[in-house]
């Protein structure tokens, strides 16, 4: 069974993630700019005018989500296929893994810069990342549970 990564809802939550914040640091840095300049209007508008600014944030907003576009696509690449005896998917390297599902020694999950994700640590075999936005995910997990090692 193919279970694919919906990139569209990626695109949109790492767009978000990357623009607020990247915003939200410009405005902080004007701010401390305008505290250091004794709350001189002039000197936060010296070179640029108010109108600029709001370009340069539009222009942030639209890199971010162009960006996070590039790599959502990228993340298309990274649907996890499981059959009666494996499991197919990609590592943290994007490098392609097979497993065997009796290999499967435990599921942990992580956060890395906006995007999260459940390890399938298959100890010689190495790791496949499952990414939260992958379809049928409670399917995927409940598939993937039942091969874990008794504990």
């Amino acid at each position: 069974m193919l279970y694919k990564v919906r990139w569209k809802d990626l695109w949109r939550s790492l767009g978000k993630f990357m623009s607020v914040t990247s915003i939200v640091t410009l405005v902080l840095c004007f701010f401390l700019k305008f505290l250091m300049a004794g709350f001189s209007y002039d000197s936060l508008f010296k070179k640029f005018s108010p109108e600029d600014y709001l370009w340069l944030f539009f222009g942030i907003w639209v890199f971010c989500y162009l960006c996070a576009g590039l790599i959502a696509v990228l993340f298309k690449q990274a649907s996890i296929t499981i059959t009666k005896e494996k499991v197919f998917g990609r590592n943290s390297k994007w490098k392609k893994v097979e497993m065997p599902l009796n290999a499967i020694n435990e599921l942990n999950p992580v956060s890395n810069t906006g995007i999260r994700a459940i390890i399938i640590d298959g100890g010689s075999y190495g790791e496949i990342c499952i990414y939260e936005d992958t379809d049928k995910m409670d399917e995927l997990l409940h598939i993937l549970e039942k091969h874990l090692p008794i504990r």
